[in-house]
């Protein structure tokens, strides 16, 4: 989530964590969230933290928390 009041958070995702679709017998909790005018929800794959850049340095989940502020 990036907040319209500045600065970046993550939302933490309920139990389980699994692919949507990976197992067929997975139930999915569920959670509300109010947004204010001007938050913005970003959507990423495990892929996008876990990168390296291009010195072949990894990325992170802080680096791209740091990105999104």
């Amino acid at each position: 989530l990036i907040s319209s009041s500045g600065g970046a958070a993550y939302i933490a995702s309920p139990e389980p964590r699994l692919p949507l679709g990976a197992r067929s017998d997975t139930v999915y909790g569920s959670h509300t969230l109010v947004l204010k005018r001007g938050d913005i929800i970003v959507f990423f794959t495990d892929g996008v933290p876990e990168a390296s850049d291009a010195g072949d340095n990894p990325w992170s989940y802080d680096a791209l928390k740091g990105f999104a502020s």
